[in-house]
């Protein structure tokens, strides 16, 4: 069972895009219900911070939803995500937290999700993390670093398997755009981030689902358009360039003889004798 207060595929492409190292953790501790380390104001961090909550149970108001954890539930913030825990410290708590320094992250990412320790190999981890930590050796460092991964690793599989992940509405979103404007300058990076995803990931499931990327998309359509101009109109080659979202009539020459085999002078003219050959 999940609950999540930042999309799965979000999450899942930032798991993917960090590199986790012992280095990297700048806090680690364990606490329980009489420690002084509670922050119960509304707060945020610039680590990512993960919580294992051992025993015990909050209430997390994050920007997007509520969270519920309770005892072997695993609570992930992304860096600078506003959250308030609401814990009742008269009950036993007992909770891992944390601190990875993953640096700055998109905007799209800031979020939070909680995940259930369904065979309790993620208390282990945390536990053996929190030990080797306090120690400080080369071994130590090796084999938090190791711990870090696989909880991550356990995380991403959690995360995947938990909801089935499906792609396309951001490929089909990102198709409806580039429908729409493929006559102006389109930006991937806002493309993407109209999508809430990455520029890469974009990039990936688009060429999957529809065979060519984001910019062979969009330049594929402007070269059926520019098709249908020199056809049908007499505008010049310059007016066609600017009408079909092109730079320049003389970028716009080099891309369709690369994809037509001639210029667009040339297929204009062959488009007129292939009609009188028609007509004839």
């Amino acid at each position: 069972m999940s609950i999540h207060s930042v999309n799965t595929m979000e999450a899942i492409q930032s798991l993917m895009d960090m590199n986790y190292t012992e280095s990297m953790i700048t806090f680690c501790t364990r606490f329980n219900q009489s420690s002084p380390i509670w922050n119960l104001e509304r707060h945020s961090h610039i680590y990512t911070e993960l919580l294992f909550f051992l025993r015990g149970k909050a209430t997390i108001d994050t920007e997007a939803a509520v969270l519920s954890p309770t005892s072997y539930d695993i609570v992930m913030y992304f860096p600078n995500h506003e959250h308030h825990e609401t814990i009742d410290l008269t009950k036993s708590q007992e909770v891992i937290c944390i601190w990875i320094d993953t640096g700055n992250l998109p905007p799209w990412r800031q979020g939070a999700f909680c995940l259930h320790d369904v065979n309790h190999t993620m208390e282990w981890l945390f536990i053996q993390i929190e030990k080797e930590y306090k120690k400080k050796d080369p071994f130590s460092r090796k084999l938090v670093s190791s711990y870090l991964n696989a909880i991550i690793h356990n995380l991403l599989r959690q995360l995947t398997q938990s909801e089935s992940v499906n792609t396309s509405h951001f490929v089909e979103k990102a198709q409806d755009y580039i429908n729409n404007n493929f006559t102006r300058s389109i930006s991937i990076s806002r493309l993407a981030e109209s999508c809430h995803i990455s520029p890469s990931y974009l990039h990936k499931v688009f060429h999957r689902q529809v065979g060519m990327t984001p910019i062979q998309y969009i330049t594929s359509l402007r070269i059926q358009q520019s098709e249908y101009l020199l056809e049908s109109s007499t505008l010049s080659i310059t007016e066609i360039a600017e009408h079909c979202g092109f730079e320049d009539a003389r970028y716009f020459c080099r891309v369709f003889k690369k994809h037509k085999g001639s210029s667009p002078s040339q297929y204009r003219e062959n488009s007129k004798i292939d009609l009188k050959t028609t007509a004839g």
